[in-house]
């Protein structure tokens, strides 16, 4: 068995600043996506659309109760169906570029 051991200079909050930069930057980036995407009769859905990051976790969304019926069916304007989860798969290759970026940044410095 070969075992392989990292020595780092890096301390645990360095990581995690790096991560939770990258949460930050991602649920900013979904939102401005599902607010543009989303549909706009009255605009009260497009401002209702918030973000949130708690203990490494992100959330994207909105308080409006008709807002899961727009999503999900929306017969007045179909092509704006779904706006939450467009604005998700539109932005994988960013999010994945924001951790790749702040992670590397903070390796680097050390």
């Amino acid at each position: 068995m070969i075992k392989f051991t990292l020595k780092s200079n890096l301390k645990n909050y360095d990581i995690k600043w790096a991560i939770n930069k990258s949460l930050i930057q991602s649920t900013l980036l979904i939102q401005w996506k599902a607010v543009k995407n989303a549909p706009y009769q009255s605009w009260n859905l497009r401002r209702s659309i918030t973000t949130e990051v708690k203990n490494d976790k992100w959330l994207v969304g909105t308080n409006v109760k008709y807002a899961k019926r727009v999503h999900f069916v929306n017969k007045k304007n179909p092509n704006r169906r779904l706006y939450l989860y467009k604005a998700i798969n539109s932005s994988k290759e960013q999010i994945k570029k924001y951790f790749i970026k702040n992670i590397n940044n903070t390796l680097n410095k050390k």
